[in-house]
């Protein structure tokens, strides 16, 4: 009789919600006063079309980076977003850049049920140089905030997202796709795919280093993996690969350089 009677409420929950045993529905949950800590990660070999041929170079970093719970209201939950401990090597020479990087990189927002940050406030304005350079540093913050869907999915289903959070150069329109791919113990496995345009009037830093009006147009096509714990919604790693074409334009000499990259990152919960 007992199991007849659970049969009976399981039935009229899907005759009522709609809602079926193999649904998944991904929520995201805030504990206020925590502050989740990801060790990120990446490498990139690049190739630059110079009067002078090709130039080859390698990128490799790593950053920290923390999410801060602070408050929670009817939208969702207050948050700060730090980036700190940020390190780089290029074999490339960058003048005026080691100097103009910062300590600390801080921004807030308000993070909803659904995985969406908004209201988005920067701290101190990056020179754009380093802006773009930690744009690919901090490209793992994508993952960390892919959105989730507004209804139940199932392993294989897809949804597109807009990328709510503003990145320096990209225009706020953009789109990628995600895909509920597979289920663990804990987790569930999210792929997100995409292309994201960029552009970046580079002059100011280029002035500043005694050099001449640039502009650097990219476009980054994304694949990464993304671990999205079950019961709070937040990731617990993420990996992917970033394959980037480029141009560098002189309108004052009526030049361009043309360029390739492919980044490699990784990004994996700490605490």
């Amino acid at each position: 009789m007992k199991l007849r009677s659970l049969a009976l409420v399981a039935v009229s929950l899907v005759a009522l919600t709609g809602f079926k045993p193999d649904d998944i529905k991904l929520t995201r949950t805030f504990a206020v006063g925590n502050k989740d800590v990801y060790v990120q990660t990446y490498k990139s070999k690049n190739s630059i079309e110079t009067p002078a041929g090709n130039q080859d170079f390698d990128v490799t970093g790593s950053s920290t980076f923390s999410i801060i719970y602070k408050k929670t209201n009817e939208k969702g939950c207050e948050i700060d977003m730090v980036t700190s401990d940020m390190k780089m090597e290029s074999a490339m020479a960058m003048p005026g850049v080691a100097d103009s990087m910062p300590k600390e990189i801080t921004m807030s927002g308000m993070l909803d049920a659904r995985n969406r940050v908004s209201e988005v406030k920067a701290g101190k304005g990056l020179d754009p140089m380093v802006a773009m350079m930690m744009h690919s540093a901090n490209m793992g913050s994508t993952g960390f905030f892919t959105e989730f869907p507004e209804n139940a999915v199932k392993i294989g289903d897809t949804w597109e997202f807009s990328i709510g959070m503003a990145n320096a150069g990209v225009p706020a329109d953009t789109k990628l796709k995600a895909k509920l791919e597979s289920e663990k113990d804990n987790y569930w496995v999210v792929r997100v795919t995409g292309t994201i345009p960029m552009k970046m009037d580079m002059s100011q830093a280029s002035q500043q280093t005694g050099g001449m009006e640039m502009v650097m147009n990219m476009t980054m096509n994304m694949d990464y993996g993304v671990q999205v714990e079950k019961g709070t919604g937040r990731a617990l790693s993420l990996t992917g690969k970033i394959a980037t074409t480029m141009k560098m334009e002189f309108p004052s000499l009526g030049m361009s350089m043309p360029g390739t990259g492919t980044t490699e990152i990784s990004a994996k919960l700490k605490q």
